[in-house]
């Protein structure tokens, strides 16, 4: 049984394919067997993500001054965060810069 990494690509020749190029300036509707992906990015997800990783970072934050009982050391409780949302600065802005 063989699940992925296949070299095989029997599946993809079986599939029908458009045999001219597609021309999406122009901005007709075209019919056709095939397969045709496009890629549209939402906000909202991306932001998501974006929050996700940054979740733990700041209940660490909370964690290290209220429970963890280091209320004197800000430094040391704002690292991971600052850390985790430096990076999801870059990587939102990687994303839409690449928008094209």
């Amino acid at each position: 049984m063989v699940l992925f990494n296949t070299n095989d690509d029997y599946v993809l020749k079986a599939l029908p394919k458009r045999k001219q190029v597609l021309e999406m300036g122009d901005g007709k509707r075209e019919y056709f067997w095939g397969i045709y992906a496009k890629e549209r990015r939402c906000f909202r997800w991306v932001a998501a993500y974006a929050v996700l990783a940054n979740v733990p970072g700041l209940v660490f934050v909370f964690l290290w001054l209220f429970q963890w009982k280091h209320a004197s050391d800000l430094q040391g409780a704002t690292v991971l965060a600052q850390v985790s949302i430096a990076l999801s600065v870059a990587f939102v802005g990687a994303i839409w810069a690449d928008k094209g």
